[in-house]
């Protein structure tokens, strides 16, 4: 069994460049946590789950959540 946690932070300062992008990021957040099984030689089960939040030069905020799973046989 594996595991992988990831975690990643942006901050940037708004200036009349960012803000002239109108989406870019003035705050980013995410945060990436993933498990990986091998149950027999050359099969993998795993998952990740994924959760970010951002807020925008122009001010609109969002979040994200994400499950991904996956099954993979290695020839």
């Amino acid at each position: 069994m594996r595991v992988n946690l990831a975690c990643g932070r942006n901050r940037a300062d708004v200036s009349a460049e960012f803000l002239a992008l109108g989406d870019a990021s003035k705050h980013l957040q995410q945060l990436h946590a993933g498990l990986i099984y091998v149950p027999v030689k050359n099969v993998e089960l795993g998952t990740e789950l994924i959760w970010g939040r951002r807020v925008a030069c122009s001010g609109p905020r969002g979040t994200l959540g994400r499950l991904d799973l996956v099954a993979r046989y290695a020839f």
